[in-house]
C-alpha cells in the first residue's frame, strides 16, 4: 500500500530557487513512486517575479500550482495549501532550498514503518543568525512548559503533519510558526524527529523572516499561547 502525501510549499519572488527545488523534487519523488502517492501544490504568494511563469511548465497531474490574489504571508499562503491538500500526510517545507528534498524519502519511510502524527526535520547547524537560533530556543523551552511535555524542539519549517489535527478554519496570521504545537494540543501523540541538514540560501534573502518578526515576536507568542490555553484551536473539523 503507498503513503499518499501532500507536499505544499508556498515561495513569493523564488524564481532562482524553484529552478533548482522543482526539478530536484521531481527526481526525488520518481525515486520514491514505488511506495509514494504524493501531489505537490506550489503557492504563489502575488510573485512579481517569473516565478509563477517558470512553475506552470511543471503544471500537470501530480504538480499543482496555486496562485493568491492577494499577499498573505507564510501563514495564508500554507493554509490555502493546506485547505487544498487532498491526502491525510502533509509535508511543509520552504522554496528557497534551505529545506533538503535529499530528505523527503526519510520523511516517508518514518510514516511509512511509523504511523505518526507528527514527523518534526530537526534542523542541524542551522544556518539563520544567533539571534533567531536563540529565539526558536527560548520558544522550544515555553512550550514545553505549557505543554507540560519535554519535546526536542517543535520549531522547524520541515515537517510531516497529520492534517486532522490542524485546524483550519481557526488560523490567525503568523500561526504557521506554531502547528506542531497545535496539532499536539489537539491530540497528536506520536511525534518522530529527523535529522535534516539545514542549508545555507543560495539566492536573495528571507522574504518573511523580517525585523518586525524581532520586533513583534514576543507580544504574538504571548497571545498564541493564551489562544492555545483557552482552547482557541479546538472544536476543529477538517
Amino acid at each position: 500500500m503507498k503513503l499518499a502525501i501532500s507536499i505544499v510549499i508556498p515561495f513569493h519572488n523564488e524564481e532562482l530557487s524553484l529552478r533548482i527545488l522543482i526539478p530536484h523534487l521531481i527526481k526525488e519523488l520518481k525515486k520514491i513512486n514505488k511506495f509514494t502517492k504524493a501531489e505537490v501544490l506550489l503557492v504563489d504568494d502575488c510573485s512579481s517575479d517569473n516565478s509563477l511563469k517558470y512553475c506552470k511548465k511543471f503544471k500537470k497531474k501530480f504538480i499543482k500550482l496555486i496562485k493568491l490574489k492577494k499577499r498573505s504571508g507564510q501563514s495564508g499562503a500554507l493554509k490555502e495549501g493546506f485547505i487544498k491538500a487532498k491526502y491525510q500526510y502533509i509535508l511543509r517545507m520552504d522554496a528557497d532550498l534551505q529545506d533538503d528534498v535529499r530528505y523527503l524519502s526519510k520523511f516517508i519511510k518514518t510514516a511509512i514503518k511509523k504511523n505518526p502524527d507528527l514527523i518534526i526535520g530537526y534542523r542541524v547547524k542551522r544556518n539563520h543568525n544567533k539571534v533567531l537560533v536563540l529565539a526558536s530556543k527560548i520558544y522550544d523551552l515555553i512550550i514545553n512548559i505549557i505543554l507540560r511535555s519535554n519535546y526536542y524542539t517543535l520549531s522547524s519549517s520541515y515537517i510531516v503533519f497529520k492534517k486532522k489535527y490542524l485546524n483550519l478554519k481557526r488560523w490567525m496570521k503568523n500561526d504557521h510558526r506554531y502547528l506542531p504545537a497545535i496539532a499536539i494540543s489537539n491530540g497528536a501523540k506520536r511525534v518522530y524527529y529527523i535529522k535534516a541538514k539545514h542549508i545555507k540560501r543560495k539566492f536573495g534573502v528571507s522574504k518573511y523572516n523580517t525585523i518586525p518578526k524581532m520586533i513583534f515576536g514576543l507580544p504574538e507568542l504571548i497571545f498564541f499561547l493564551l489562544r492555545l490555553k483557552f482552547g482557541f484551536y479546538k472544536k476543529y473539523k477538517n
